[in-house]
């Protein structure tokens, strides 16, 4: 496929890619907006090179050679900024005579600081056998590239198979891409692929298996417009979600689970920062949506923490009867949301979702509202508006249990104002309060959120008849003690916190 020219020198790869289940290849290649296009069907073999220790990867770079039947050509990948790989990639491609890599051109698009640690001859590490079935689609304003991948990633000792569809903007709108996927999903659904074959294949390298994604670091421009700040974090909490999204539904994980549902609480706070620029007609019905998902998400995860809690905590007990009606409720909640998360209408709602983020009304209208706000001056007005909410409560030794949630959560959407915005004020005091503020709203949020724990088991526990809490003297006297102490640091990071300079500016 041709990159995206743009106006720097930079080439920029824009498409959309999803996974298949299995055997859904098959249905695809009959929906009518295919099957009516006569197909270019061309088997090739990607080889990724690197160096032994993986310095590319590491890099988060990726080099390869793609041998067609007549040709070879050779692409270095690195992901774009803003998205961190969501929607598009950086490329630079040229054809190449041989199976080696041209470390003229390889040395012209990687930045120096990266090549100067390459150590040559680079080697191969892993390789892809695929065939391509790619159709060339018009659809409204836009000419797109469908591409149905079905192969392969083998190592020298392991491999696994590749079932996904690319759909690739050669000329016209990013949102022409979704429409045309939104066609597709009716018929086969299609989940968000966030993994490249290049980390697959390295994955396979290193024999680690599904890997667990927690929320990473947020790099933002400080000259941003408050619109493209939005749509920059977004884009990170929804890769967030599928990265753990495929562990989940590949493994069954909990902590895949967990880690999904820190993701959208993530995203619903973030939608509530910019309440004041998302329209409220295109913004609600996915609220709603992903409303239910988190709930779907959060009945798992009680189940989940409650055994937990039965296997480990020696002051309750449960007949292993109870045990195991426990369990198979929560293998039942388990195979519903996996259900769910496999379902059309889901599929629907996440392409809704990232058709709204990637190219919304709310950014085309975004230089006349809010939206063309600097990203700077937003998030300060943000920050502000979050460590005031933390002033209408009492200190936490004065608050009932429901209330000390609340201030939980309000201290988790500061924590996450931080995450989010943190990096566009780095001046020396605003790093060193910064560092505090984080400590502080992690330590309040901590201390509350054992407290709210066992607030949840007494709860929990008290809908299943047949089991009992009876610790002894010294275990009740103990707890009591801890309580106490939870509370303690509670209030001292609060009082703190409110006494806390802003970083922001």
């Amino acid at each position: 496929m041709d990159a995206i020219s743009h106006q720097s020198s930079d080439a920029l790869e824009r498409e959309l890619k999803f996974a298949l289940e299995p055997g859904d290849a098959a249905r695809l290649k009959a929906h009518p907006l295919l099957a009516s296009i006569k197909p270019d069907v061309k088997p090739f073999v990607s080889t990724y090179f690197d160096t032994p220790d993986h310095v590319l990867s590491k890099a988060r770079f990726s080099l390869r050679l793609r041998a067609f039947k007549d040709h070879t050509v050779q692409t270095l990948k690195f992901p774009d900024g803003r998205s961190d790989g969501l929607f598009a990639r950086g490329e630079y491609e040229t054809e190449v005579a041989g199976d080696t890599p041209d470390l003229d051109h390889l040395r012209l698009h990687c930045p120096p600081s990266l090549y100067e640690k390459l150590q040559f001859p680079l080697v191969p590490v892993f390789r892809v056998e695929v065939q391509r079935t790619e159709w060339l689609a018009r659809w409204e304003e836009s000419t797109l590239s469908v591409a149905l991948d079905e192969g392969l990633i083998k190592t020298e000792s392991r491999g696994e198979p590749i079932e996904e569809i690319e759909i690739e903007l050669g000329r016209g709108r990013i949102e022409d891409a979704f429409g045309l996927a939104r066609q597709l999903a009716a018929t086969v659904p299609l989940r968000l692929e966030v993994m490249t074959k290049a980390a697959r294949g390295y994955h396979l390298i290193e024999g680690d298996g599904p890997q667990i994604e927690k929320a990473g670091a947020i790099k933002l421009d400080r000259k941003a417009s408050a619109a493209t700040g939005f749509q920059t974090v977004a884009s990170l909490c929804i890769h967030h979600f599928a990265a753990n999204e495929r562990v989940f539904l590949a493994t069954g994980m909990p902590e895949a689970l967990h880690q999904m549902r820190v993701a959208i609480r993530r995203l619903r706070s973030l939608m509530s920062f910019f309440d004041d620029m998302l329209p409220a007609e295109e913004i609600g019905p996915l609220r709603v949506e992903i409303g239910r998902l988190f709930k779907s998400l959060g009945t798992a995860r009680d189940l989940d923490v409650l055994l937990a809690a039965l296997r480990t905590d020696e002051g309750l007990h449960a007949s292993a009867a109870i045990l195991t009606q426990i369990q198979q409720e929560r293998d039942a909640a388990y195979e519903r949301l996996m259900a769910l998360l496999r379902s059309q209408p889901f599929c629907l709602t996440m392409l809704d979702l990232l058709n709204f983020v990637e190219c919304g009304s709310w950014m085309k209208a975004g230089r006349k509202t809010r939206g063309a706000e600097k990203l700077s001056s937003h998030a300060a007005l943000i920050l502000k508006r979050q460590r005031k909410k933390m002033r209408k409560f009492n200190a936490a030794s004065h608050l009932e249990a429901e209330k000390r949630h609340k201030l939980r959560i309000q201290a988790k959407k500061l924590r996450y104002a931080c995450e989010f915005f943190g990096d566009l004020f780095n001046g020396p005091k605003a790093r060193h309060r910064k560092r505090d503020m984080s400590k502080l709203t992690e330590d309040l949020q901590d201390a509350l959120g054992q407290l709210n724990d066992r607030v949840f088991m007494q709860q929990k526990l008290a809908q299943w008849t047949g089991v009992t809490h009876d610790p002894d003297a010294a275990r009740l006297a103990e707890a009591e003690a801890s309580e106490g102490d939870l509370i303690k640091t509670a209030e001292t990071a609060q009082t703190q916190l409110l006494k806390q300079k802003r970083f922001w500016s």
